[in-house]
């Protein structure tokens, strides 16, 4: 695998990591289809779901390895031989192969993400920096305790996450659910009337809806909150109700789906339930000045951590009349007064988000943290950490 891996990278012009075996493809020869396979496997069709990684099958398409060349090698040189020998390779029956192989695994890991939404009590959700050809970006990280997907963008914003779980789909759909989102984000009731009393309701892209806001003039409002922001917002959350993802249904009970997340803003929508670690580590940040303060946060952490493992006992075997008692004692531990000023307004605060962080007493089934995603994503992050080439020093910056 060292070896395998050095040819890897020395293919592209780059460094192979130190002790690895010279590649052993001269320019113009072709490579096995075992190389292949490790390359789509690991660069092809985005995230793979569910951990399901096939190789191509063995002949599906032959390259030559000057076509894998681009880029700049050990002597800062570049290697102009990629751009003239892709359009010969595509035009290759293999090279079409290739092609049919890469979008069936995309196709695949689609249909993944929509089987698991449609049918998921809870999905947990994370995200992280990432670079992607060269560029930084934003891996985003789906799943529960049976699949997971990986979506790597531009943005963080609350909008893209939306769009992530249409799950392939590009429409914008005005619905009841669409309205809901949008009077429960404050959007001016003269506009969502505007949306609600025009008969076109379902838009194919995002320049049909664009055009349609353009026409009811919402475009051209200068208020807060952003009326083409959270109209957007709105037909997205509409559509991912629309093509029944994260919705109520008949063998799920009428609570629909939970979305398990950490603090971050973008994943706050629909039903949605606070991690408890990301919760208690703002508590454990607290940098007190005083012995006494010191002592007031201890207090509230191990009064925290017993509620969590109360908690954690009550999913085993829920009983109402104990949910009952562990609201009363989260109550009580969340509005208590210390002499520590900045601890009571991060107490306070978090007892503000009292039905995100006890949404487990509602459904038992969901995990408490999101452990299970950031192990996900810390994977995927390591995994194209470990294949990223080498800056070569010619462009290295200097201190």
């Amino acid at each position: 695998m060292q070896g395998e891996r050095a040819g890897w990278l020395a293919l592209q012009g780059l460094r192979g990591h130190p002790g690895a075996r010279p590649a052993p493809f001269g320019r113009g020869d072709p490579l096995p289809a075992r190389a292949l396979a490790f390359a789509v496997g690991r660069d092809g069709a985005g995230g793979v779901a569910g951990g399901d990684r096939r190789r191509l099958r063995a002949g599906a398409a032959t390259l030559r390895a000057g076509a894998a060349c681009a880029g700049a090698g050990d002597d800062g040189t570049a290697h102009g031989t990629a751009e003239r020998d892709r359009g010969r390779d595509l035009q290759a029956p293999g090279g079409a192969a290739a092609g049919r192989a890469a979008r069936r695994l995309r196709d695949r890991d689609q249909d993944v993400l929509r089987a698991g939404l449609a049918t998921a009590r809870w999905v947990s959700v994370d995200d992280t920096a990432a670079r992607h050809a060269r560029k930084d970006g934003i891996t985003t990280q789906i799943g529960d305790d049976r699949f997971t997907v990986f979506r790597t963008g531009t943005s963080k914003s609350r909008e893209t996450f939306l769009s992530l779980l249409r799950a392939g789909h590009a429409d914008y759909v005005v619905n009841a659910a669409a309205l809901e989102y949008m009077r429960g984000h404050s959007l001016s009731g003269q506009v969502v009337a505007q949306l609600d009393a025009h008969p076109a309701k379902r838009f194919a892209d995002t320049s049909a809806w664009a055009v349609h806001l353009a026409r009811l003039g919402i475009d051209t409002l200068e208020v807060t909150p952003d009326p083409v922001r959270v109209a957007t917002e709105g037909a997205l959350w509409g559509a991912v109700c629309h093509h029944g993802l994260l919705t109520p249904d008949a063998t799920l009970g009428a609570a629909g789906t939970v979305i398990v997340s950490d603090d971050a803003g973008q994943f706050r929508v629909g039903l949605h339930a606070l991690c408890w670690v990301h919760a208690e580590r703002l508590v454990h940040k607290l940098v007190p000045a005083t012995p006494e303060q010191r002592r007031a946060v201890e207090l509230v952490r191990t009064l925290i951590w017993w509620l969590y493992a109360d908690l954690k006992a009550w999913k085993l075997d829920p009983c109402p009349r104990r949910a009952a008692a562990l609201r009363a004692r989260f109550d009580r531990i969340f509005k208590r007064k210390t002499d520590y000023v900045t601890l009571d307004r991060l107490l306070a605060r978090l007892h503000r988000r009292k039905h995100e962080l006890l949404r487990v007493l509602q459904h038992p089934e969901i995990p408490l943290h999101t452990n299970g995603s950031e192990n996900d994503i810390r994977a995927c992050v390591a995994d194209s950490n470990a294949f990223r080439p080498p800056i070569p020093i010619s462009n290295r910056p200097s201190f």
